[in-house]
């Protein structure tokens, strides 16, 4: 008798979970032996195991399938899962200590507040001349027609300046947390981030939340009622105040007429907003339809088989994807590497829920949910042995290095792009760095010689 397609997701996704769980709850008592590798784990099996669950109390559908695909996509998952256990057990287990992550964190005294306040004053500004030059500054704002407008330098001045910001974020909650005392800095940039991140999107707004936490237990605080209990409420808060808020307020914003003024066109919306009120049902069946990301994997598989499918073609793909366009002249006849995949598959050409298993089913079959979870296992564990080898030479290099990939790390429904991006912009950041302490090393020796009478 074949099993109902419920009961099949239930199962599946209450192992996935459970599985998850367990693994975090040993971690706690193991908190030096947490990397990042562990986030992705954590949130990988949240969020497939999950979505069933939130599917089905949302009052959505299950998109039509094979109950075979279904029950391979979780397996693929769970091999996805072990690729990255495999590299942590593999390469964690003779790290020196200096490569601890919670070592890491707990040195954020090295870093000049200084150096973190000029980082900080320069995104700020160029975030305002991305608001209101062109227009991008909220979620869903950045259309390919603006995106295209911007000069090249500004482009990737930004995209500098976003990896910056994560390791700001991070040192300004570990800055607080890890002393216990009230800084004015860190205190300014986590009130400025808090207010405005409501209008970056609902995953921005939940990393944020995980953030604290992730900085909480590595910093070493209990974890007990008196954290699990406000954390919870700010969750419910989140979940049934401020995303079905911010969600009707993006769809105001996104198709009233802009007149160019981005605070007149906020003004409007909002008063929109008063007057209409929040669409509660238009939040539940888009929560329905964008919390199952498993459905573009099952379609993958179905068209795929255990070792077969592009053989690496969508992996090279978002290598290329991240070249400089100075250095790959063609790479504006270059198709989009999720377009790719569904175009090759003959799958619906929308925006899909791109995420590494489905990359690695779409390369190579079932088995290639295990080669990319070693794969990016492998990515992880040299970020943070990146991190921890600039630790002395360069400690805010260091944080930005573990911030921007703690947020790669926590996006599930992130392409592989993402990893290369934050690969290429590292190397770029580092070369700035080193040129910097080269000068300054100059201007001291420079400073040091003894001035002829």
């Amino acid at each position: 008798m074949e099993l109902p397609r419920e009961l099949i997701e239930l199962l599946f996704g209450g192992l996935l979970v459970l599985t998850v769980s367990v693994h975090f709850i040993k971690s706690l008592g193991k908190r030096y032996n947490i990397t990042l590798i562990d986030i992705s784990v954590w949130i990988t099996g949240i969020s497939f195991g999950l979505a069933p669950f939130i599917l089905i109390f949302s009052g959505g559908y299950f998109p039509k399938a094979n109950n075979i695909d279904v029950v391979f996509s979780y397996i693929g998952i769970f091999l996805f899962i072990s690729g990255l256990l495999a590299i942590k057990k593999y390469f964690f287990k003779n790290s020196k200590e200096s490569f601890n992550l919670q070592n890491l964190i707990k040195s954020v005294n090295k870093i000049n507040p200084r150096q973190v306040l000029f980082f900080y004053t320069v995104f700020f500004i160029v975030r305002l001349i991305f608001a209101f030059d062109y227009g991008i500054f909220g979620s869903g704002s950045a259309t390919s027609e603006r995106m295209t407008s911007l000069p090249y330098l500004l482009f990737v001045s930004r995209s500098l300046l976003d990896l910056t910001f994560f390791g700001i974020l991070l040192w300004s909650i570990t800055k607080t947390l890890y002393n216990k005392k009230f800084y004015i800095l860190p205190a300014i940039i986590i009130i400025i981030e808090t207010l405005l991140i409501f209008f970056n999107g609902r995953r921005q707004m939940l990393f944020l939340v995980f953030l604290f936490l992730y900085v909480y237990i590595l910093t070493g605080y209990r974890v007990n009622l008196k954290i699990l209990i406000p954390s919870t409420l700010i969750l419910i808060v989140l979940f049934n105040v401020i995303f079905p808020a911010f969600i009707s307020f993006r769809e105001i914003a996104l198709h009233i007429t802009s007149t160019g003024d981005l605070i007149e066109d906020y003004k409007t919306s909002y008063y929109l907003l008063s007057e209409t009120g929040v669409d509660n049902e238009f939040y539940e069946s888009n929560v329905a339809q964008r919390v199952y990301i498993n459905a573009w994997n099952i379609n993958i598989l179905n068209k795929t088989s255990l070792v077969e499918g592009l053989s690496g073609q969508a992996l090279a793909m978002c290598v290329l994807w991240v070249v400089p366009r100075p250095l790959l002249p063609f790479k504006g006849t270059l198709k989009d590497p999720e377009l790719l995949i569904s175009y090759t598959y003959g799958l619906p050409l929308n925006d899909s829920p791109s995420n590494w298993p489905a990359y690695g089913f779409a390369d190579f079959g079932l088995i290639g949910g295990l080669l990319y979870g070693l794969i990016l296992g492998l990515f992880l564990y040299s970020f943070q042995k990146i991190a921890a080898s600039n630790l002395n030479r360069y400690p805010f290099f260091t944080f930005i290095t573990l911030g921007s990939v703690s947020f790669l790390a926590f996006f599930v429904e992130e392409s592989p792009i993402a990893v290369f991006s934050v690969m290429r912009d590292s190397l770029i950041l580092y070369l700035i760095f080193y040129l910097a302490g080269l000068f300054k090393n100059k201007q001291l020796k420079k400073s040091a010689i003894p001035q002829r009478a």
